[in-house]
């Protein structure tokens, strides 16, 4: 299964009682419950095609110009790691709102060149 990546924070549009934890990691610390809930979304997708989604969910942002010389340091390191269960109707429903928040997100550790 591909998982939908997006930052933890954006995940918050779509209400607490439409969206499922399977698995919370720090770092990489439980490789094998982040397995586990892989499988899990794996047999779902099998048995009930298209009414699942899988979304995999960290704050963690690291533009491509974070280390060039010039810019401030605008990378950001989260080290939770979120697995998460949506049934589709409802991803379609919050898509958009997610994704947008998403942005947002990204947006606020965008490089900034350094003023002399």
């Amino acid at each position: 299964m591909d998982f939908i990546r997006v930052s933890h924070v954006a995940i918050q549009e779509v209400p607490v009682e439409h969206r499922h934890l399977l698995h919370k990691s720090y770092e990489d610390n439980d490789l094998e419950g982040a397995d586990q809930a892989e499988e899990l979304l794996d047999f779902l997708v099998k048995e009930v095609p298209e009414s699942f989604v899988g979304v995999l969910a960290n704050d963690s942002v690291s533009p491509p110009c974070a280390y060039i010389e010039g810019h401030y340091h605008c990378d950001y390191y989260a080290p939770y790691w979120f697995t998460i269960l949506i049934s589709t109707a409802v991803w379609e429903q919050y898509k958009e709102a997610v994704l947008k928040k998403d942005q947002e997100h990204k947006n606020n550790y965008q490089c900034r060149v350094l003023s002399e």
